[in-house]
C-alpha cells in the first residue's frame, strides 16, 4: 500500500512526514478508509470463454465444469469419441476413423491468462480379433473437482477391461488426485465394481483439498456374460463415501462392494435417493457433509469421517433433493419442490434448528444450489418446463441474499461458482452437442471472502521486527475480507479493568460506512482462552486497549507491509460502532 500513501501525499501537496501524525485529518481518514472498502460494481454481462477447447473437441466437452474457489481456474473433461462403451460395443470393431486422440482428457484452464494445461489422458488399449480392432480396456466416465487455488484436482473414473475370452468385463472405480504444478497423479482409492457401469460417479472435494465425497450404486450386478446382459434392480440406494486425499500414499483397496466394512481412511456416511452430485455437499474444511435422501425425503448432517446421521429436515419423499452447505459449515440450504410449478428454497443451521424460507421459485424446479463462504448468499438455477413436457429449457440462474430481499440474474445453466459467488461459470448446449461456456463477475453483493470470525486460537499477527515494537503480537487487517483482527486490554481511566469477567478480549471488526469512517465490532471473545503459545513458543501479547471511561480503542494494526498506530472512538454502545479518529504510519 506504499504507492497509495505516496499518491495521497502528492494529491494533498504535503510532505510524507506530515502523514505520520496523530492529528485527526478528514482527508487522511477518508483515504485510509478507502483501503478498507471493497468496490461495489454491477454484475457484469456474461462473457464467453474463448480458447478453452479446440474445434474438434467442441462436441465432446462435459458440461460439468468446476471452478476453483478463488475464481481463477476451471477444470473440465473432454469425453472419449469413437468408442462405443455400451456392453455390446465392446464386442464390435472400432470405427474406422478412431485414433489415439479419441481418449478422454482432463484440462485445467486459467481464466486470467486463457492458457490451458493437459492434466490427464484416459488410458485405453485395443486388441485384434478376427482381423478387426476391438476395444480391450478404457478409462472413462470421468468426474472431477478442484480445490481453492487450483493446485489440486480430484478425479473419479472407471477403468474397464475385457478378459481374453471376451465374455466378461471387469470394472474398477478409481479416485485420484493430480498436482496441477507437477502434473503428478496419486491413486487414492481403488474399488472393484461387481458389474458394468459406464456412468460417471458423482464427486465433490472440499475447497481446502483435504477430503472428497463420492456416491455410486454398489448393488448393481450383471450376469456372468456380456451376451444377453440383464440388469438386476438395485436393492440399495447409492452409497455416499468419504475419503481423505493424501497424495503419495498407497491406494486404499476396497474389496467389499456393499461397503460392509470401512477402513480408517474411508467411511460409508449414508445413502441418497439417486447418485447425483447436487444431492450432497461438503464444507470447505472437509469436516462436514450434508446429504438429501430423496427416497425418504430426509435431509441429514453427518461428519465427513463417518458417524451418526443427524436429521436436519424431513420432506415428502421424491421432492427435489438439492442441498448445499456454506464454506464455514454453519448453514445449509435446500430445495423443496412442492409441485411442478413451485419450489421453495430454505436455509437451516447445520447445528439444527428451524428452517427459514429464503425465496420461492415459480418454475418446474430450482436446483444446483451453492452457498457462499459464510452462507449470506445463495446461487441457484431456475428451470422451466418446455412445451413438450420435458424439463431443462429454458432457465435462468440467480444469486439471492439469505434474507430474500435482493437478487441478481447471472446467466443460464450453472456449471459452478467461486467460493464467494463473485465469479460464476454458466453453460449453454447447442442442438448438435456444442457447448458454450461463459463467466460472469458478480460483485454487487460483495459477500464475505472465506475467513473464520477469529484467526486461530487468538487474533493478531507478528509485527515487523524492523520497527522494534516491544510486542510479539499486534492487530492485522486481512485484505481478503478487509476485517480487522486484534485483541484489547480492558482499561478504566488508564488502569487495568475487567469486562464481563475478562481483562483481555479477541476483537474482530468490520467496516460499516466508508463515508462516516465507521467500523463495527463483529465478534468478541476471551483472548487466548486455552493459553496457546505463538510460533516462537511464547504466550502472545495483546496490542490494543479499550478504555471504558473514555470509550477509546487504541491499537497497533498491520496492513500488508505497513503498520499503523490507530485510535478509534466508540460512538454507539448499542450497535458497538466505532469511528476512526487518527492513524499514524509507524
Amino acid at each position: 500500500m506504499t504507492n497509495l500513501f505516496a499518491s495521497i501525499s502528492c494529491r494533498a501537496q504535503i510532505k510524507p512526514a506530515a502523514i505520520r501524525t496523530s492529528v485527526p485529518s478528514a482527508f487522511l481518514l477518508s483515504m485510509l478508509l478507502m483501503l478498507f472498502s471493497v468496490p461495489e460494481t454491477n454484475a457484469a454481462e456474461p462473457e464467453q470463454i474463448q480458447g478453452f477447447h479446440t474445434e474438434e473437441e467442441s462436441r465432446r466437452i462435459n458440461p460439468v465444469i468446476r471452478i476453483s474457489a478463488d475464481g481463477r481456474k476451471m477444470v473440465y473433461v473432454v469425453r472419449e469419441r469413437n468408442f462405443d462403451t455400451s456392453l455390446e460395443g465392446w464386442l464390435n470393431p472400432l470405427k474406422e476413423d478412431w485414433s489415439v486422440n479419441d481418449a478422454s482428457r482432463v484440462y485445467l484452464y486459467d481464466l486470467g491468462t486463457g492458457e490451458r494445461t493437459l492434466l490427464y489422458t484416459g488410458q485405453f488399449s485395443t486388441a485384434s480379433v478376427n482381423n478387426a480392432t476391438v476395444l480391450q480396456s478404457l478409462e472413462g466416465g470421468f468426474s472431477l473437482d478442484i480445490n481453492r487455488d487450483g493446485s489440486r484436482v480430484a478425479l473419479a473414473y472407471t477403468s474397464t477391461s475385457m478378459n481374453q475370452a471376451r465374455d466378461r468385463l471387469s470394472n474398477t472405480l478409481k479416485i485420484a488426485v493430480i498436482n496441477t504444478a507437477t502434473l503428478s497423479v496419486s491413486d487414492i482409492v481403488s474399488v472393484s465394481l461387481p458389474g458394468y457401469s459406464a456412468t460417471a460417479v458423482p464427486l465433490k472435494m472440499s475447497t481446502d483439498g483435504s477430503r472428497a465425497v463420492f456416491a455410486f450404486e454398489p448393488a448393481m450386478e450383471t450376469t456372468a456374460t456380456v451376451y444377453g446382459v440383464e440388469w438386476q434392480e438395485a436393492s440399495n440406494k447409492p452409497k455416499l463415501v468419504s475419503v481423505k486425499l493424501q497424495p503419495g500414499s498407497q491406494p486404499i483397496e476396497l474389496s467389499d462392494p456393499d461397503w460392509g466394512e470401512t477402513g480408517s481412511e474411508t467411511s460409508l456416511i449414508g445413502s441418497i435417493g439417486s447418485a447425483y452430485t447436487g444431492f450432497f455437499d461438503i464444507s470447505a474444511n472437509g469436516n462436514q457433509v450434508v446429504l438429501h435422501n430423496t427416497g425418504t425425503g430426509i435431509l441429514y448432517a453427518v461428519p465427513a469421517d463417518g458417524g451418526t446421521l443427524r436429521v436436519l429436515a424431513e420432506l415428502p419423499p421424491g421432492r427435489s433433493g438439492y442441498v448445499a452447505i456454506s464454506g464455514d459449515g454453519a448453514r445449509v440450504a435446500f430445495a423443496d419442490r412442492t409441485d411442478f410449478t413451485e419450489t421453495v428454497l430454505y436455509q437451516i443451521p447445520y447445528a439444527g434448528g428451524e428452517r427459514v424460507e429464503i425465496t420461492r421459485s415459480n418454475t418446474y424446479f430450482a436446483g444446483n444450489l451453492k452457498l457462499n463462504a459464510n452462507g449470506s448468499h445463495l446461487l441457484y438455477q431456475d428451470t422451466l418446463a418446455d412445451p413438450g413436457g420435458s424439463f431443462g429449457y429454458p432457465g435462468t440462474s440467480r444469486i439471492v441474499s439469505i434474507d430474500g430481499n435482493t437478487s441478481v440474474s447471472v446467466g443460464k445453466d450453472i456449471a459452478d461458482a467461486s467460493e464467494n459467488l463473485n465469479m460464476v461459470i454458466t453453460t449453454v448446449s447447442g442442438w448438435q452437442g456444442e457447448l458454450s461456456v461463459f463467466k460472469a463477475a458478480v460483485t454487487q453483493f460483495n459477500p464475505d471472502i472465506p475467513d473464520d470470525i477469529y484467526i486461530g486460537a487468538f487474533n493478531g499477527t507478528k509485527p515487523d521486527p524492523s520497527l522494534s515494537i516491544p510486542l510479539n503480537n499486534i492487530g492485522v487487517i486481512r485484505t481478503q475480507n478487509w476485517r480487522i483482527y486484534s485483541c484489547i486490554r480492558v482499561l478504566q481511566n488508564g488502569e487495568p479493568a475487567m469486562y464481563e469477567g475478562m481483562d483481555r478480549l479477541d476483537l474482530t471488526l468490520e467496516i460499516t460506512s466508508m463515508d462516516a469512517g465507521a467500523v463495527r465490532v463483529l465478534a468478541a471473545r476471551q483472548f487466548n482462552a486455552n493459553g496457546e503459545h505463538n510460533a516462537d513458543g511464547v504466550l502472545p501479547d495483546c496490542s490494543g486497549s479499550f478504555d471504558l471511561a473514555t470509550n477509546q480503542y487504541v491499537d497497533i494494526i498491520k496492513l500488508d507491509n505497513e503498520t499503523y498506530q490507530t485510535m478509534f472512538e466508540l460512538i454507539n454502545g448499542d450497535t458497538l460502532e466505532l469511528v476512526l479518529r487518527s492513524a499514524e504510519l509507524m
